[in-house]
């Protein structure tokens, strides 16, 4: 990505004019160059190239003092956000379908009607692109931000984020920079990834987690909730389950035997993943 910022900087030095700009023919050759130079850099790496949009955004910030800067700026980063997008698009038909399997063979089994938080909402289609840049599953990615900060959006007084990455410490109160926001959720795919890798590669029983930005499963629903929080048990290998049941089942069709008298306050990871993935179908 160094290579990426050096070759946009120079750029804009070189156009940088206290004039008002109107493109010309040469501008638009040099602007196809730097875009081709740009691509062989990003090689279809999809985390790099999308690294590179945000890159421009910090850009636009620091060189915004000249209309032709502001032209090559919003032109790369139109241009890479519409080639990222059409990628993703490829994906549409298997994402519904996967979502679609999920909420016909589970939803009929939560235990209660609430339509999906409308903060877990809010960044939904930023959190997409970044769920399938990084190949993760959306939908368990909205249910463990719901049932470790409600879908907040700011620093609780823990430090651990909105994530409550415990090995983390973020400070507390408001977030002021988006930017601190996007990589507290980059921050929870590593440590999700770290998780899965582990996983999979210790298991000597049952299956794999497989759990992507193209396949969601049950199974793999109920394996994350257990790494994320805690499993039940000192094992990390083969059928492993949560060790607080409650924070994968609340308000799904679940008993725990435990704890007749327990009533729910909120959904558990698995119910607002299918709500999650419910709402994608209807809205998407």
């Amino acid at each position: 990505m160094k290579q990426i910022r050096a070759i946009v900087i120079a750029a804009l030095l070189w156009i940088q004019t206290t004039y008002a700009y109107t493109p010309t023919t040469d501008d638009a050759t040099q602007l196809q160059e730097l875009i081709t130079a740009i691509e062989e850099i990003i090689d279809e790496d999809k985390p790099v190239e999308y690294s590179f949009i945000r890159q421009l955004n910090a850009l636009s910030n620091q060189y915004n003092k000249d209309d032709k800067v502001n032209f090559l700026l919003e032109t790369l980063h139109g241009y890479f956000v519409k080639e990222l997008n059409q990628e993703k698009t490829q994906t549409t038909d298997d994402v519904r379908d996967t979502y679609q399997v999920l909420v016909d063979d589970y939803a009929s089994e939560l235990t209660n009607d609430d339509e999906l938080d409308d903060a877990c909402t809010d960044y939904i289609d930023e959190l997409d692109i970044l769920a399938y840049v990084h190949d993760i599953s959306l939908p368990v990615l909205i249910g463990t931000r719901y049932r470790e900060s409600h879908c907040g959006y700011y620093l609780p007084a823990n430090g651990r984020g909105p994530m409550q990455i415990t090995s983390h410490d973020y400070g507390t109160g408001a977030i002021d920079d988006h930017e601190d926001f996007i990589t507290i959720m980059e921050d929870y795919i590593d440590f999700t990834n770290a998780k899965y890798d582990r996983y999979n590669r210790v298991t000597d029983s049952g299956e794999p987690i497989t759990l992507d930005y193209t396949h969601i499963s049950y199974d793999d629903i109920i394996k994350h909730g257990a790494l994320y929080n805690g499993l039940s048990g000192s094992t990390i290998y083969g059928d492993i389950a949560p060790a607080n049941p409650h924070y994968v089942f609340d308000n799904y069709d679940y008993t725990d035997d435990s704890d007749d008298d327990y009533k729910a306050s909120r959904d558990g990871l698995l119910p607002i993943t299918i709500k999650t993935a419910k709402w994608w179908l209807e809205n998407r």
